[in-house]
């Protein structure tokens, strides 16, 4: 499911959840918010969640937004959160269109097993934060945060383990674009890789300091 969500990332990502009208070039805000849209998945045209942080109230600030559209992105419905001790969410995932993963500050890790309706913290103060998180499959997944930190679930994220990832980079997206086989992207050239869904990791020499903030695959072999 990884590859679909970059997928979405890059068509939709952008538009802050921003609805492409019939006409050519034109866009529609859809739901104006205080706040700031980080991620967006949909399991299909109609069904999809955005992730982001929410504005504050006043001297108050409040929960991580987390919004569901159930008709194609043009009306969004907040979901609140009680118990979810973050204010930022930074990246959502879908293993199927029942079971999502969000992760954020606070190395928080909540989960829904209906759709993204109701969500629950399964995980938190593990790391500094989480960067990005994906499905390879229905049951594995992996989180990636801040310092090299990598966690992995192989139930669907009802609980999650620390693995090594041989780096003290901080880590910032994972691609899964086929089957068990994925990539982190991290700080100062790091790219590790996995055959197994996310369990064990291997680095990748790129040669360069660059960032990799994002990973993309058109297809199962060009990224």
């Amino acid at each position: 499911m990884a590859q679909n969500k970059h997928i979405e990332r890059v068509t939709l990502f952008l538009v802050l959840i921003l609805l492409y009208s019939e006409s050519p070039a034109q866009w529609q805000v859809a739901t104006p918010f205080a706040g700031g849209v980080n991620d967006l998945y949909f399991t299909n045209s109609r069904n999809g969640i955005a992730v982001g942080t929410q504005g504050g109230l006043g001297n108050c600030q409040l929960s991580a937004f987390l919004a569901k559209t159930i008709d194609g992105g043009e009306n969004w419905v907040r979901i609140f959160l009680p118990g979810v001790n973050t204010t930022n969410l930074n990246a959502v995932d879908f293993g199927n269109e029942q079971t999502a993963l969000a992760a954020g500050t606070n190395s928080v890790i909540i989960r829904s097993a209906d759709g993204g309706f109701t969500w629950t913290q399964v995980s938190a103060g593990v790391g500094s934060g989480y960067n990005d998180i994906a499905f390879a499959g229905v049951n594995q997944a992996t989180v990636v945060g801040n310092n090299g930190l990598i966690r992995y679930s192989a139930n669907g994220g009802v609980t999650w383990n620390t693995v090594n990832s041989g780096t003290t980079q901080s880590l910032y997206s994972i691609s899964f674009p086929v089957g068990t086989t994925g990539f982190i992207g991290g700080a100062n050239g790091t790219l590790l890789k996995t055959t197994n869904g996310g369990s064990s990791w291997t680095a990748i020499n790129t040669g360069n300091n660059y960032f990799f903030n994002n990973l993309y695959f058109v297809d199962n072999n060009h990224g």
